[in-house]
């Protein structure tokens, strides 16, 4: 079994799904371009216990 192939399906048995948190939006952005356009991905930033996968 190919672990990075998007098609499998995983057994919910086996792989039972983990609820690892919340994202609560509760008020829109005042200023949007400062609040919201200006945030970056950081792939640095991890909770933890998650780690990146392993694809190329």
């Amino acid at each position: 079994i190919n672990v990075f192939d998007l098609t499998h399906i995983w057994p919910h048995k086996q792989f039972p799904l983990r609820k690892i948190g919340e994202f609560e939006l509760n008020e829109n952005p005042m200023n949007y371009f400062a609040e919201v356009e200006q945030i970056a991905f950081n792939p640095a930033h991890m909770p933890p216990g998650i780690e990146p996968s392993a694809d190329p």
